[in-house]
C-alpha cells in the first residue's frame, strides 16, 4: 500500500536512478510514476505533481498515476482537484484500494466527514486489514461526533498494524472527547516517549485540562511554545483552557494572538467571536465570526454563534436563518445538534408549525444522554420532571465531570456566613423579588455577601444591592477558581445559587465547591441534577411529595410559598387609561404578560375559545417583536378570532408596568412553563391570576402564589375547569370585584407579600442546614413550619 519507512537518502538515490532511466526512456509513464512517488516521500509535492501529470499525459488510463496525482494535489492543499483525480482513478479501476483511501482523505480535508467515512469503508471492504484506512476512518468519525465508533476504528488500526504508533494520537483525542482523560494521557505519554511529537503535546495538554488539571495543561503548552513560539494551534488551545477556567481576558488575548499569527486559522476566529460575544462585545464578535465564514463558508460553530448573537440582538429571523444553515451543514444528527436552539428561535416568534418535531428532538436528545440539550429548554417544552432531571444530569456529566469534594466546616463559631451568587443584581426579576430579603437579613445571626457574576451595571437596583449586602463583590472578571478561593478564604457556610442553568450562570463555581452547603434557589425552577448542589428551596405545591424523586437535591419546603416578594414595591401613581393602552373601555380584558415563547398552541386554543365566547373581550399580551405579533394574529385568525382582538404591550419600567397592569381583568397562565415573577406582578397590582398546574416545578409556581395570597379557587385541575372559571369570572362582575378586593387587602396581610415573614422562614432553613452540617449529618429533606420549627419530610421514593 505505502512504502515502508526508508531513510531520505534511499529516496534520493532512487530519484537519481529513475532520472537516469528517463534520460534513456523519456516520458516513460511507469518511471515517471515511481519518480513522483519518491518526490512525495521527500516532501517535494510540486515536483511530484509534475511527474504524475506527465505520466497521465503519456498513459491516460494509468489508474495508479492518477492516484499519485491526487496524493500530490492533496499534499499541496488542492483537495477539490485531488478528489477529481481520485475519481478518475476509480473510474478506471473501481477496486483500487489506494484510490478509495485517497478519496476519503481528500473528502475529510474538505470537511465532508460522512462522505469520507463511506470511502474508507469501501477501501476496507476490499482490504480489511488496511491499518491506515481504519485510522483515518477513526479521525473522520471523530469529526462527525461519533466518538465511540471512532475509538473502535482506531483500535482496529492498531490491531491490524501494532507498529502504527501514530494511532495512539487519535485514541488519545477520542478518549479525551469521551471524558476518559486520564486514559488519554497514557496514550499521549506513550507517543512522547518515542520523541517530542508536537501533536502529542497539544493532545496531552487537552487531556490534562479534561482531567481537571488545567494549570498542568497550560505548563505543557508553555513548554511547547518555548520551542515554537509561533505555534498558533498551541496558542489557541491555551485560550480554550483559559476560557474553561473563566480567565476570560487572558483567553481572548490568546485567540487574538492566534488569529494575528495565523490569519487563516478558522477555529481561532470562531473562538475569538464566541468569547467576544460572551463579553458582550457584539460588533467585535460579529466581525470575528464573519472572518471565520469567509475562510470556511460551511463552519458549523460560526453559524451557531451568529445565531446566538442574532438572538441577543433581538433578531429572531436572522437567528433562525443561521440555525437553518447550521442544520444543513451539520455532519451528524443535525436535528439533535441545533434542535433546542431552533426550538427556542421558533418559540420566540410563535412559529408553531414544527412544535411536535421540536418536542420529539428534545426528548431524543435527553434519551441519547449526550448532554447537548440545555436543561432550561426542557422546562420550556416538556411538562415532564423525570426527563428534566435526566437532562440536568446529562448536562452535569458533560460539562462538570470533575466535582470537588465538600469543604470541611472548620471555622470558629459565629454568625452564619451566606453568599448569594447571581448575575442579576440589577434591574432584573431576581432583584425585583428579592431585594427586600437582602435588606432584612438578621445581621446578628447572619453575615451576608452578594457575589455579582454578571455584567456591569449602575442602575437603581444595583445601588440597592450594594447597600443591602454587608459585603458586595463584583466577580465578573474573576475566574471560577478565584471566586471559589475568595469564598473559601472567608469561610462561607452557605452559597445560594440564584441562577441555576439560566443566562450568565457560573455553575463551575458551585462545581468547585465554594461552600460546605450549596443551594439552588429562585432562578432555576427545576433540579440541577448535580451532587454539588445540596438543597433546593421550594414549597409543598411546587414540589409535592410525589415530586421529591425528581430532584437530586434534598428539598426544603417553606410554609407559604417558596417565592420571596418585596412588599415595598412601588406602583406608579399615574396609571394610563384603557384607551391610552389600546384596550376597550368596557370589554373584558384577558391578559398574559409571560414571555410569548411560553405560549403553546393548546393554551392558545383555549384562550381563543374564551374570546369567541366572551363578546367584546380582548387578549392583552406583552410582545415587542413584530414578527411574533403577526404570527399570533395569524394564529387567532385561523381559529376564527379577529386579529385586532389581540392587543400588544411593550416593555416598560416596572412601576409603570404595574400601574398599567391593573387595567386588566384576569391574568391567564401558560403551561408547561408558567408565570413566576409575572404572576406576582399581577397579584401585587390587584389582578387575579388563573392557572392550571402542570407536573413540573416550572408549571406550578402560580398555584403556590395563589395559595399564599388566599385565592386557591383560581387553581384549575383540568383545561375544562380553567375555561369554566375564566368564563364565570368574565360573566360575573361582582365575583371579579370580590377577588380584586381580596387582593387589595392581601397586600397588607397575605403571607405572599410579608417579606419579613419569608425572611424568618428562610433563615430557619439556613440554620437547620448549618446545624446538620456541624453535627456531621448529610443533607436531608425537611420542612420549615409556620412557627419557624422544622420537621422531616417523608415519602421520597
Amino acid at each position: 500500500m505505502h512504502n515502508q519507512a526508508r531513510a531520505p537518502q534511499q529516496y534520493r538515490a532512487a530519484v537519481a536512478l529513475y532520472e537516469t532511466v528517463l534520460m534513456q526512456k523519456p516520458g516513460h509513464p511507469l518511471v515517471l510514476h515511481h519518480l513522483g512517488e519518491c518526490k512525495l516521500e521527500l516532501n517535494a509535492a510540486a515536483d511530484a505533481l509534475a511527474r504524475f501529470e506527465a505520466a497521465t499525459r503519456g498513459a491516460p488510463d494509468f489508474a495508479e498515476a492518477h492516484v499519485g496525482r491526487g496524493r500530490a494535489l492533496s499534499a499541496l492543499g488542492r483537495h477539490d482537484e485531488a478528489l477529481l483525480a481520485f475519481d478518475m482513478a476509480l473510474k478506471l479501476n473501481p477496486d483500487l484500494v489506494n484510490a478509495w483511501f485517497g478519496h476519503g482523505n481528500a473528502l475529510l480535508a474538505m470537511g465532508r466527514a460522512l462522505d469520507a467515512i463511506a470511502s474508507f469503508d469501501t477501501a476496507l471492504t476490499r482490504m480489511p486489514e488496511f491499518a491506515a484506512a481504519w485510522l483515518n476512518r477513526a479521525n473522520a468519525l471523530l469529526v462527525a461526533r461519533r466518538p465511540d465508533e471512532a475509538l473502535e476504528s482506531a483500535q482496529r488500526a492498531l490491531t491490524a498494524e501494532p507498529r502504527l504508533i501514530i494511532a495512539h494520537l487519535t485514541i488519545g483525542r477520542v478518549l479525551t472527547e469521551l471524558g476518559r482523560a486520564d486514559e488519554a494521557i497514557g496514550h499521549f505519554d506513550l507517543l512522547l516517549a518515542k520523541g517530542p511529537l508536537r501533536d502529542a503535546r497539544v493532545g496531552r495538554a487537552q487531556a490534562l485540562a479534561g482531567a481537571g488539571r488545567p494549570e498542568e495543561a497550560l505548563a505543557e503548552l508553555d513548554a511547547l511554545l518555548a520551542a515554537t513560539p509561533n505555534d498558533a494551534d498551541a496558542i489557541n488551545t491555551q485560550g480554550v483552557i483559559l476560557e474553561s477556567m473563566d480567565r476570560i481576558e487572558e483567553a481572548l488575548a490568546r485567540y487574538e494572538m492566534a488569529t494575528t499569527g495565523a490569519p487563516a486559522f478558522v477555529t481561532a476566529w470562531v473562538n475569538r467571536g464566541r468569547l467576544a460575544r460572551r463579553l458582550d462585545r457584539r460588533p467585535e464578535a460579529a466581525d470575528a465570526l464573519a472572518r471565520a465564514l469567509r475562510l470556511d463558508a460551511g463552519n458549523l460553530e460560526a453559524m451557531l454563534e451568529l445565531a446566538e448573537l442574532a438572538r441577543l440582538e433581538n433578531l429572531p429571523d436572522v437567528a433562525e436563518g443561521w440555525l437553518m444553515r447550521a442544520r444543513g451543514v451539520a455532519l451528524a444528527e443535525p436535528e439533535l445538534l441545533v434542535g433546542d436552539r431552533l426550538a427556542a428561535a421558533h418559540a420566540s416568534q410563535c412559529r408553531w408549525r414544527d412544535n411536535a418535531l421540536h418536542e420529539a428532538v428534545i426528548r431524543e436528545q435527553i434519551l441519547a444522554g449526550n448532554g447537548e440539550v440545555k436543561p432550561l429548554a426542557v422546562l420550556a417544552w416538556l411538562d415532564d420532571p423525570e426527563l428534566a432531571l435526566r437532562a440536568a444530569r446529562n448536562w452535569v456529566a458533560r460539562h462538570f465531570p470533575d466535582v470537588a469534594a465538600p469543604v470541611a466546616a472548620a471555622r470558629a463559631p459565629g454568625r452564619i456566613r451566606v453568599a448569594y451568587l447571581s448575575a442579576d443584581f440589577h434591574n432584573h426579576a431576581t432583584m425585583i423579588l428579592a431585594a427586600r430579603l437582602f435588606e432584612l437579613h438578621d445581621r446578628e445571626r447572619f453575615e451576608v455577601w452578594g457575589v455579582s457574576i454578571g455584567p456591569e451595571a449602575n442602575d437603581a437596583m444595583r445601588q440597592r444591592a450594594r447597600a443591602a449586602f454587608e459585603h458586595f463583590v463584583d466577580a465578573r472578571e474573576m475566574s471560577d477558581a478565584e471566586v471559589i478561593a475568595y469564598l473559601r478564604e472567608r469561610d462561607i457556610d452557605i452559597a445560594v445559587d440564584l441562577k441555576g442553568y439560566t443566562k450568565d450562570a457560573r455553575t463551575g463555581i458551585l462545581a468547585g465547591r465554594c461552600a460546605p452547603i450549596q443551594i439552588n434557589y429562585l432562578g432555576y425552577p427545576g433540579s440541577m441534577g448535580a451532587d454539588f448542589i445540596d438543597y433546593v428551596i421550594a414549597d409543598e405545591t411546587v414540589i409535592p411529595v410525589d415530586g421529591l424523586v425528581h430532584f437530586q437535591e434534598r428539598v426544603v419546603w417553606l410554609p407559604d410559598s417558596y417565592q420571596v416578594n418585596d412588599a415595598t414595591r412601588e406602583i406608579h401613581e399615574d396609571a394610563p387609561s384603557r384607551a391610552e393602552l389600546g384596550l376597550p373601555e368596557n370589554g373584558f380584558v384577558f391578559c398574559c404578560f409571560n414571555g410569548v415563547h411560553k405560549i403553546k398552541p393548546a393554551v392558545f386554543d383555549l384562550w381563543m375559545r374564551l374570546l369567541t365566547k366572551v363578546e367584546g373581550s380582548v387578549l392583552w399580551l406583552l410582545c415587542d417583536d413584530e414578527t411574533a405579533q403577526a404570527n399570533l394574529r395569524g394564529e387567532a385568525e385561523k381559529r376564527g378570532v379577529a386579529p385586532d382582538r389581540l392587543v400588544f404591550a411593550r416593555i416598560r419600567p416596572i412601576a409603570k408596568h404595574l400601574a398599567r397592569l391593573a387595567r386588566a381583568d384576569l391574568f391567564l397562565d401558560t403551561l408547561p412553563y408558567g408565570a413566576h415573577t409575572t404572576a406576582s406582578d399581577a397579584l401585587w397590582a390587584g389582578v387575579p391570576v388563573l392557572t392550571r398546574p402542570g407536573r413540573a416545578f416550572a408549571g406550578r409556581v402560580a398555584a403556590s402564589l395563589l395559595k399564599a395570597v388566599g385565592l386557591p379557587e383560581l387553581i384549575a385541575g383540568t383545561p375544562d375547569e380553567y375555561e369554566a372559571i375564566a368564563l364565570r369570572l368574565a360573566g360575573n362582575p361582582d365575583m371579579l370585584a370580590d377577588l380584586r378586593a381580596r387582593l387589595t387587602a392581601a397586600r397588607a396581610t397575605a403571607p405572599l407579600f410579608d417579606s419579613d415573614r419569608f425572611r424568618r422562614h428562610l433563615e430557619a432553613a439556613f440554620q437547620h442546614m448549618h446545624a446538620r452540617r456541624l453535627a456531621g449529618q448529610a443533607p436531608a429533606d425537611f420542612a420549615v413550619l409556620a412557627d419557624g420549627g422544622v420537621a422531616d419530610i417523608t415519602g421520597r421514593g
